[in-house]
């Protein structure tokens, strides 16, 4: 592939996901030049449906609730989908207390 675009590497993410393949999809991102809300969404996810929840929340917290700028990127923020795949696996998993401290932490300018 010539031109790797965003989209592409996501997609590769994805594919190691869905081929069981988790911690092959991480060091993709993790060699992605750029990375977006989609690719951090696609890698909680991913941990999700491996039942990997502890994965999914390590990089669930290290998304910034802000746009965050420095001098050489824009990190992506969590959104909507961030919170609705970590509550869907946290409650999947039966965490449910953990899931209840996570939904009263989602800002309110989400609803």
């Amino acid at each position: 592939m010539p031109d790797k675009t965003i989209v592409s590497w996501n997609s590769i993410v994805a594919g190691y996901f869905q081929s069981n393949q988790p911690r092959e999809a991480q060091k993709v991102l993790d060699r992605m030049l750029e990375s977006n809300t989609v690719s951090w969404n696609g890698l909680i996810s991913g941990y999700v449906k491996n039942g990997m929840i502890i994965e999914a929340r390590k990089v669930f917290d290290l998304m910034p609730e802000g746009k965050v700028v420095s001098w050489t990127s824009m990190m992506p923020e969590r959104n909507v989908v961030s919170w609705t795949v970590m509550l869907g696996g946290l409650i999947q998993e039966g965490w449910i207390d953990e899931a209840r401290r996570l939904y009263d932490m989602i800002p309110r300018r989400m609803w």
